[in-house]
This record gives C-alpha cells, structure tokens and sequence, in this order.
C-alpha cells in the first residue's frame, strides 16, 4: 500500500500556473520539517515531506469524512500575479474574498496567499506609494499569523533558493498547523468514543476506522513511529476485546476463500480489508492478515527488517492457536499450509530489504540472518510434518518418533504449548507402538506440564496413563521430575514432638491438579543442619485427591537444633516428584527439638585421667521411657586432628534407676568397626557407658565427633538419634612453677 500525499490545492485565475509549477516542483518534497504538537508532546522531526498539488474546485473541496479525510487539503494556496492596484482593488480582492470565505469554512485547513512579481513588476512597485504586495498584507494579514508571501520571479540580484525561501517556509508551516489541528481533532473523537466501550452497540471496526485514520494522517506526513505505535494499541484493544468475548460485530473466522491458505501475508490489496472493516463484515482471518500486513508495512518503511522476521515469529506462532481452534471448518492441512507460507513470505520481502539498511549492513545481516533462521526452522518443521503424516500412515512409528523428536522441542522453547501438545500427542501414540515406555512416560509429563491447553478428556487420559505406566513392569528406571505444574507443595505447621514415640512431626498440604486421585508410595520431607546433620520425615502409602490434601509426615530421628527445609520427594511406582524450597526467596528454618523422655545420647571425658595413658571418651546411651529391644551405635571423626583407635572390644557399664534404686553393670562390647558398634538390649531408664580411646594429630582445645544411635522397641519401630558433640582434649589439670636464686 503505497502511501498518501499531502494535498495542496492551488487557486490560479489568472492562468500563470504553467510558468510556476516547474519551479516549484523542483522544490518538492520539502524538507527539514519540525512539528511541535500542541499537546505539549516532544517534537518531531520530518525529513522529506511529499506534496500533491491539485487545482481548487468549490466542487472538489468538500469537507469529507474521517474515513476518506485523506483526500482532504492540508493547505490550500491563492496565485496573485497583479501588479496594477486599480485591477486589484476592481476584481482581485474580491476574488480573494470569495476564496478566503469558501476554504475557511471548511474543517482543519490552511490557505496561503502568494504573490508572484516579476521583475519589471518589481522595478514599477519601487515607484509606487503602495505595492499590489502590501495592500494584500493589509487586507489580508489582521491577525498575529503572516498568510502572505512574495514569489520574485526571475530577479537577477536573489538566488533561485532565496527567490522562493519564504514560500516554502510559509508553505511548510501553514501544512504543520493544518496537520496538529487534524491530530487535535483526531485524537479528541478517538477518546470521546473510547470512553464508551462499555455501552450498548458499541463496535470495535468504527473505533478502528477512526483510529486508523490517525494513523494514515501520520504516515502521511512520514511520522512512521507515531502511525506504528497506533496500529500496536489497536492490536492490544483487539486483544483485550477478545479477552473480553466481544467480538459479536466480526463475521465468521474467516480462512474459507481460495488462497487464504498459500497468499502473500503481506499483499494489502488481495482483498479490500478497510472496505470490509467499514461494512462490519470482515472476518477475524482477515482482520488480523491486515493488522499486521499493515504493521509489517511501516516496519519496513522504517528499515527494520529483523524486527519484522521477530513480530511474524510472534504472530504466526500466537494466531496459529487461534486458525487450529478452527481447524474443523477449514480445508485439510490448511494450517502447515499457511504457517509454511507465511514464515517463506516474511523470509523473501526481508530478505530484499537488507541492502537498503543505513547503518552497519554486516551487523545488519547477522542479526537478520538470526531472525529468518527461527522463520526457516518453523517452515522446514510443515515439510517434516507431512513427512511425518506419511511415516505414521505406513505405521513407521520408529521413523516417525524420531522426526517428532527432532521438532518438538522447538515448540516447547518459545512456549508455542498449543503446538507443541499436537505433536506431542502424535509422538506419544508412537512411543506406546513402539513399547518405549520410558519416552513415553516422559511425553506424557510434557503434555501435563502444558495441561491448560489440554482438552479435559485428554488432560484425564494422559494422567491415567502417566501413573499407569509409572507404576508399571516395564518401567525399569527411575524418573525425576519437578512438581509444578501437576502439584504444589506448602508446609502449613511448626514441628513439633511426638506425644506417643520418640521423633517429631509436620503438616504439609500438597495440591493435586490433576483430575484424578492419585495413590503414592512414600512422601518424604528433608530438612539440614550445616553440611552434615539432616533429618527425614516420611509417610508411606497415601492417596491424594483432587484439589488441596493434608498430610502429616513424621520423624524417627530424634535430634535438637535449627534446621533448613530443603527438599520434598513423591514417589509413585518409579517416578519421583521434586521439589525444592531452598530455590525460594525465603528460606523456611524450624526449630526442632526432642521429647524430654526420649532415647538420647552425650559424649563427656572421662572422670578420671593417667598422664602418659591413651585419652578416652565416654558415650552416654540413655533409654529415657523406652526399653531397646536392638541397638547399634556409629561414631565418626567431624573434625581434622582426631583419629578412633581400633582395639578389639570397648568397655561399657549400664547404670538402672528404678524404684529399689541405683544398679551398675560392667561388660565389653566387641568391635569390629566403629561404623555399627552392636549394643546390648536395655530397658527404659537405663544408661549404657562407652569407654572409646582416641589419639590427636593436632592441639586444639576441642574436637568433634559424630555419633548416632539406631535402635528398635518392643513395637518393632525403627528409630535413630544423632547429634555431633564436642570432646574437650584439654587437661583438667595446671602447673605452676617459680624459682628463686640465693647469694651462697
């Protein structure tokens, strides 16, 4: 669409216009315009203006409306070539008059009067007491705005720039203001007629129409920039209607007539779109064709053909959803027809467009050659999918899973999900024939992951069949997989101990998103403490409904202190669902501590210490309310410098206190590795001694030990406790000397 020039109508009743207008035209287009918008708004530079003058009939110069308001004058200008004052004040001045009267009383337009002398005329007005020139200013010029200029034809002593200098800039000012008064006017009825979208009969191809005609206005004038940002606002209001569901004055979708799936994206003139918008009958396959055919166009009057490759990308990819919504009505393959050309459209008008780039061509054409590949690589992906069509007809599932492995995760890359689903529906059907049910299981968590472009009946199906095959025989590997967007997880208490057991608790709400229940294995919950101490809470074999599920995990380790929530882990069959907290801006950190009661154990030094003997510790095991049925106790070194000396059994006592009183025990207990030193079984209230000795490398005052107790009640619960404890090297003892010298 090539585009409109400002219109200047002339008036020449004196019939000179002949001898001028080449003149004139070898001034056009104008140049080096500034408009300063009235609104206050930043001024614009223009800087080449076009210019298409035609000749004043009363006729011709109606006002017209703003959907043909193109066609109206910006500036209409009066020829005066009298240099005889009796003849100006017998017929010129009236005719003046009468055109003054009939152009003033049209909208939003300019008139200019322009003097052409000639050089004897000149040479006869210095003669005069007033020149033909100067009545014309005093009759014309009564307000603060000079509507007069001189034209001095063929004078000797002016170049040909100064000869018409005044008229040009009168001419371009007199365009300006014309101009600002039409975008003042413009811009008033576009708000007037925005405010009420909310009423009754309100219809989106007027307000178009309207808005449109703003835009023309700008690129009229080669405010490419300005007319842009129009057509992107009219795109975001499109949406935002369709966001609405108010889209009753469009016709049908559209897509229906010959060639709509193969034509040119960018020809305006295949169909009469603005005609259509006008008579409320264009459809939305239309509509958008011309939205962005129109958008692409000023793109490319503005030299930005990488950005044109990037908005089509963007397009096709998002109306491609909205062509596949209606894919039922249009002919077969309609779809990879259209997108393939589209992308070659957008690939070949940019591609000639490169070599008229003003800066840099080099840098330009990387950046191009980056955006046409994306363009490329989506066109090759409709070759491969007839390809793909052919191998699955044939039942060449193989050939054909590897084709759709090859493009899917382009879609899924720019998040294209409603393409992307399709082709992974046909890949899964593939890997199911092909019995791959690993591949499998890993489609059908990518087509849940996209599960609000799913239809509900494919959103259930593929949710039996994820959890069918998770919990299958042939699934012999495990797979990992993030929680969102199936299910959420959010801890909803504190942890607190456990009334009946040795250990601790915690609520955790998981929401199933999903539109089945879902049974699993085990659901567990870490927390850390520095790099070495953690803790585990589980619960086994729980069902989750749809929607927000409460469940209490528990703790068999009983340990003390300030721990981090890190991880949760849901396992079904032999799928594995993670989810991390520690990747959250806030870290949740629980004070955890264990029942007063409860099994513990503490290292102290030994109570009596032999200078020159190995150094010793003591592990303190007590029962507190339980009775340990089995029990075995782990000690590790947790700092550098301290070593466990290996000997072939470690001494014990066991120490009772019951009602008739305190009883001691002594006993050895056999070792063979200080990872699992067996104990012996002990009742409730009882505490088990451990002699362990251990040499030093180095002379720090403390060192670190690890320990943990495992052990099992009467009830057959599997318990542990673990702590890191302190062991204090230092001697508890000091010497002091002094010595005194005597005179013998």
């Amino acid at each position: 669409m090539e585009p409109k020039r400002v219109i200047v109508t002339y008036c020449d009743e004196s019939g000179n216009w002949p001898s001028i207008e080449k003149d004139l035209a070898a001034r056009l287009p104008l140049r080096n315009l500034v408009w300063k918008p009235s609104n206050n708004r930043a001024t614009r530079d223009i800087a080449l203006l076009d210019v298409e003058f035609k000749r004043f009939s009363r006729e011709s110069s109606k006002n017209l409306p703003p959907v043909t308001l193109l066609q109206n004058p910006y500036l209409n200008i009066y020829f005066v070539t009298c240099e005889d004052n009796e003849t100006y004040k017998a017929t010129v001045r009236q005719q003046i008059r009468e055109w003054i009267q009939h152009v003033t009383s049209k909208k939003n337009q300019e008139w200019l009067i322009a003097h052409i002398s000639s050089q004897e005329g000149a040479r006869a007005a210095k003669f005069l007491r007033s020149s033909v020139l100067d009545r014309i200013k005093a009759d014309y010029n009564t307000g603060k705005k000079d509507r007069v200029a001189q034209v001095r034809m063929a004078d000797t002593e002016m170049s040909e720039m100064e000869l018409w200098a005044e008229f040009t800039e009168k001419m371009k000012d007199g365009i300006l203001t014309s101009f600002d008064q039409n975008v003042m006017s413009f811009e008033e009825d576009i708000r007037r007629l925005d405010s009420q979208r909310q009423m009754p009969g309100w219809n989106y191809c007027t307000f178009f129409i309207l808005k449109e005609g703003l835009t023309n206005a700008y690129e009229m004038l080669n405010l490419h920039e300005e007319a842009l940002r129009q057509y992107d606002e009219l795109e975001a209001s499109f949406f935002q209607i369709l966001r609405d569901n108010a889209l009753t004055w469009y016709g049908k979708f559209g897509g229906m007539q010959e060639g709509d799936d193969d034509a040119n994206l960018l020809d305006l003139n295949r169909k009469p779109y603005r005609d259509l918008i006008i008579q409320n009958t264009i459809s939305v396959f239309d509509f958008r064709t011309y939205l962005f055919g129109r958008q692409c166009n000023l793109l490319f009057r503005l030299r930005r053909p990488t950005e044109i490759c990037q908005r089509a990308q963007l397009f096709i990819s998002s109306f491609a959803r909205t062509v596949r919504e209606h894919v039922m009505n249009l002919t077969e393959n309609f779809l990879e027809s259209w997108i393939y050309s589209a992308c070659m459209c957008i690939v070949n008008e940019c591609e000639e467009t490169i070599s008229l780039l003003n800066d840099d061509p080099h840098r330009g054409q990387v950046l191009l050659d980056g955006a046409k590949a994306e363009l490329l690589l989506l066109a090759r992906q409709q070759i491969l999918m007839d390809i793909l069509l052919s191998q699955s007809h044939r039942n060449k599932y193989a050939e054909a899973s590897r084709i759709l492995e090859s493009i899917t995760w382009q879609y899924g890359q720019y998040r294209w999900t409603v393409l992307e689903n399709e082709l992974v529906i046909k890949y899964a059907k593939c890997l199911k024939e092909m019995e791959d049910t690993v591949k499998y299981v890993e489609a059908c968590l990518t087509l849940l992951r996209n599960m609000d472009d799913l239809t509900d009946e494919n959103r259930l199906y593929y949710s039996n069949e994820l959890f069918n095959a998770a919990t299958s025989k042939e699934l012999r590997q495990e797979i990992h997989h993030e929680f969102a967007p199936m299910f959420t997880v959010k801890v909803v208490s504190v942890v607190d101990i456990l009334q009946d057991d040795d250990g601790s608790y915690v609520d955790i709400m998981l929401e199933n998103k999903l539109p089945r229940e879902i049974g699993f294995n085990k659901l567990s919950v870490r927390m850390v403490s520095g790099e070495v101490d953690e803790l585990w809470f589980h619960i086994r074999h729980g069902v989750m409904q749809p929607g927000k599920n409460t469940f209490r995990v528990t703790c068999e380790t009983s340990a003390s202190g300030t721990y981090v929530l890190e991880k949760v882990h849901l396992r079904i069959g032999k799928m594995i669902f993670l989810y991390d907290f520690l990747q959250e801006s806030r870290k949740r950190i629980f004070r955890v501590e264990s029942h007063p009661q409860a099994l513990k154990a503490t290292i102290t030094p030994p109570q009596e210490r032999e200078l020159g003997q190995t150094n010793t510790f003591a592990v303190h095991v007590s029962s507190g309310r339980n009775t340990v049925t089995e029990a075995s106790l782990s000690l590790f070194p947790a700092s550098e410098g301290i070593s466990l000396l290996h000997v072939p059994a470690l001494a014990y006592s066991r120490e009772a206190s019951n009602a008739a009183g305190d009883t001691a025990t002594k006993g050895e207990i056999s070792l063979e590795s200080y990872e699992t030193i067996t104990l012996p079984a002990f009742g409730s209230n009882e505490t088990l001694s451990i002699t362990v000795p251990y040499e030093t490398h180095m002379n720090p005052n403390e060192h670190h030990i690890k320990l943990a107790v495992h052990y099992l009640t009467p009830n057959s619960k599997k318990h542990a406790y673990t702590m890191t404890a302190g062991v204090d090297t230092l001697l508890p003892l000091q010497i002091s000397h002094s010595i005194i010298w005597r005179d013998e």
